[in-house]
């Protein structure tokens, strides 16, 4: 049993396949003076038919301060594993009665059916809750994969709907971190919306920054699959399309930055030169200068076919509405050049090209 892949997986699918659940269990002497003899128990016991399924005794030898693995396995048939059971292993020291260790183990009775959708997921950092396909990360600090999915089984109670695990495919191709937790609700209005949230923290340091795969899994069944770059040119945000969370048929660093490329082709352009902070001031220039020129060399720039005048005289009512009111001319130039910024930053994203992305913001305040 010491040659078996052990990890903290709590949850296990009631198949033909299940041998039964083994356990590694790690036992130290915290007496720093003597050695220990002990006898140590171990019980399984079925929460739900509330009774005892298994025990297995053995007899521990440790030096001082020693410690030392040991391996049990409970038979699927001769523990009588059922699916849709909850067991407790309890791991006793028999000659003083101590409990030392707890732990709940799960087994479920579907074995074709998955639980949950994955609706959308996301790098968040730590000091914020928006959600970045790809990003510029800061080394040695603490970012989390976040996965917002629901569940395709209302109706089972939260307390008993099985943990997720996360395989964290590291750059290099090599290194793979793996966590296990269940999902949970961040506020009320998530729960009502029955949508489920799970994370699981990661650090950037160093050489292995780049492009990254997360898988996401059910009981050992992958259920999504989110390929995000820490190293990106552009932090992109915004919700995934159903097409890119869905897991890799086989995971390689090749695989991983194909599906990036193919879904975030400009991810390593560089940032615009202006943010959020110096738009307005940009802008200002920008008005400035396009005042100065004749309105008629800017509108010529710009070719319109018959249908998208139609489309535009029909959007620009509330502009029409505007240029009936009295003066505010310095608000009606601006508002025209904020019109012909967002139909030029439209038609460069029509047809595959980068764009200015500007936070048109605006309150208009007084009579």
């Amino acid at each position: 049993m010491d040659k078996f892949h052990y990890d903290d997986r709590r949850d296990f699918i009631n198949h033909e396949f299940l041998a039964g659940i083994a356990v590694k269990v790690e036992i130290s002497n915290i007496r720093y003076d003597k050695g220990a003899r002990r006898e140590v128990s171990f019980r399984l016991i079925d929460m739900t038919s509330r009774c005892q399924a298994a025990i297995l005794r053995k007899r521990i030898n440790l030096a001082k301060e020693d410690f030392k693995e040991d391996f049990v396995h409970f038979p699927a048939e001769s523990s009588g594993l059922k699916g849709g059971h909850t067991y407790k292993l309890v791991v006793s020291d028999e000659n003083v009665s101590q409990t030392l260790a707890e732990e709940f183990i799960h087994v479920y009775d579907y074995p074709l059916r998955q639980y949950y959708n994955v609706c959308d997921c996301g790098v968040r950092p730590a000091w914020e809750d928006n959600l970045y396909k790809s990003l510029n990360t800061i080394d040695d600090h603490d970012y989390y994969l976040r996965f917002n999915l629901t569940t395709k089984t209302p109706s089972i109670h939260p307390t008993i709907i099985p943990e997720l695990e996360l395989r964290l495919h590291y750059p290099d191709g090599k290194y793979v971190k793996t966590f296990f937790k269940e999902p949970r609700c961040f506020g009320l209005e998530n729960f009502n919306n029955d949508i489920w949230s799970v994370e699981f923290p990661f650090t950037t340091f160093g050489d292995v920054n780049g492009v990254f795969y997360a898988e996401l899994l059910c009981m050992n069944l992958p259920i999504a699959g989110f390929v995000f770059d820490t190293m990106s040119g552009t932090d992109i945000k915004g919700k995934c399309d159903p097409e890119y969370i869905i897991p890799l048929d086989e995971y390689s660093p090749e695989a991983a930055i194909k599906r990036i490329d193919n879904y975030l082709p400009h991810r390593n352009e560089p940032e615009s030169e202006f943010d959020d902070d110096d738009f307005d001031k940009f802008l200002d220039k920008f008005i400035a200068s396009e005042l100065e020129n004749s309105t008629d060399e800017v509108e010529e720039s710009i070719e319109y076919d018959n249908e998208d005048t139609t489309a535009n005289e029909e959007e620009s009512g509330p502009l029409v509405s505007l240029d009936l009111l009295t003066g505010l001319k310095s608000v009606k130039d601006k508002l025209s050049i904020y019109e012909r910024v967002v139909r030029f930053n439209k038609m460069r994203a029509d047809n595959g090209l980068p764009y200015v992305k500007a936070p048109l913001h605006a309150m208009f305040l007084g009579s």
